[in-house]
């Protein structure tokens, strides 16, 4: 699905959270750093180092695809959340994931189940988060090589498979022309026109 989760609590039209509450803090790692769900789940509090005030991830080289280690300064959102949790084990609780996270998009109108199995879903994706994080980052001014670090995609062609183009970020395109013209492209050529003639 070429969609990206257009906020990560998934609320309902009440403002209330769909979610269940203990799958926040997953889900806003993953809205803001776009990492592989697999990957997300395996990180442990062992790899969670507190410094100048901020959580920091140490992403193990054995953890990436690339196998080169990181250090993340965490989300400030999720850094709040961090300070409440009990610091022992897994740092994300995954605990019903899938189907807690299709039930929450039925409930808000991103997804439809088809039929009673958990499989029998069409909608948003937990995997459209990484979809997400990869456009939070570019959006966000993160240079291209480091978004690519984050996410951990290795090349060029499958990170732009991640970055979704859509109808803003063609708007925020033509915006950017017309300011940078100033209104004085149509001057420009309608000098070289009579100048043709």
């Amino acid at each position: 699905m070429n969609t990206w989760v257009p906020e990560y609590t998934i609320r309902s039209p009440r403002g209330d959270h769909a979610l269940p509450k203990h799958l926040h803090p997953l889900m806003t790692f993953l809205y803001f750093t776009g990492c592989r769900i697999g990957a997300a789940r395996a990180i442990t509090w062992s790899q969670i180092e507190f410094e100048k005030g901020r959580f920091q991830l140490r992403i193990e080289g054995s953890q990436t695809k690339n196998e080169e280690p990181i250090l993340l300064p965490l989300p400030f959102e999720l850094n709040q959340v961090l300070k409440k949790m009990s610091r022992q084990g897994q740092v994300f609780e995954a605990t019903n994931l899938r189907k807690s996270f299709q039930a929450a998009c039925v409930k808000v109108g991103l997804g439809v189940k088809t039929g009673p199995n958990v499989w029998q879903y069409k909608g948003l994706l937990i995997h459209d988060l990484r979809r997400s994080g990869v456009r939070n980052l570019i959006r966000s001014g993160v240079p291209r090589r480091i978004a690519m670090k984050i996410s951990g995609h290795l090349t060029e062609s499958t990170f732009e498979r991640y970055n979704i183009v859509d109808s803003t970020d063609l708007h925020e395109a033509m915006k950017k022309v017309e300011k940078h013209f100033d209104g004085s492209l149509m001057a420009v050529r309608s000098r070289r026109g009579r100048a043709g003639r």
